[in-house]
C-alpha cells in the first residue's frame, strides 16, 4: 500500500483534501478531469476544450472550475449528476404524460446522446 500511494503521489494523481470538512471530501470526490493519460496537456488545450458546451448542463458544474492553467480542465458533476456502467455522466428528467402535459414521478437518467435523440 505505501509503494502504491508514493507512486500515485509521484505521478501527481493523487490529491489531498481537507478530511474535516464533509463538503469539501464530496466534492473532492466527484472531480472530473480532462488531464492525465490518454487525456489533455494544460500546455494544448485549446479554449475551445476549456468553454462550456451545451452537453455538459445538469452533467458537470460549469462554476466549479479552478482558476488558473486548470481552468476548465477539472470540473465536478452536478449535483444530481451520475456515471453509468460504461463510464457516460447522466443527468435526471422527470418524465412528462404527453396526454395531461403533467410531470410524472417518473426519473430518467438520460446521456448527452440520448437527450439529443428526444429533443
Amino acid at each position: 500500500m505505501h509503494l502504491l500511494k508514493n507512486s500515485l503521489v509521484a505521478l501527481n494523481y493523487h490529491n489531498s483534501w481537507d478530511q474535516a470538512n464533509p463538503l469539501a471530501e464530496l466534492t473532492h470526490k466527484r472531480r472530473l478531469s480532462a488531464l492525465g493519460p490518454g487525456g489533455l496537456t494544460r500546455e494544448r488545450a485549446q479554449m475551445e476544450v476549456r468553454d462550456v458546451h451545451y452537453s455538459h448542463y445538469g452533467r458537470m458544474c460549469p462554476i466549479e472550475t479552478p482558476e488558473g492553467p486548470n481552468i476548465g480542465l477539472i470540473n465536478s458533476l452536478s449535483s444530481y449528476a451520475r456515471v453509468n456502467e460504461f463510464g457516460f455522466i447522466e443527468t435526471p428528467y422527470r418524465k412528462v404524460d404527453l396526454d395531461t402535459h403533467a410531470i410524472t414521478d417518473q426519473i430518467d437518467y438520460l446521456t448527452a446522446d440520448e437527450e439529443d435523440s428526444l429533443l
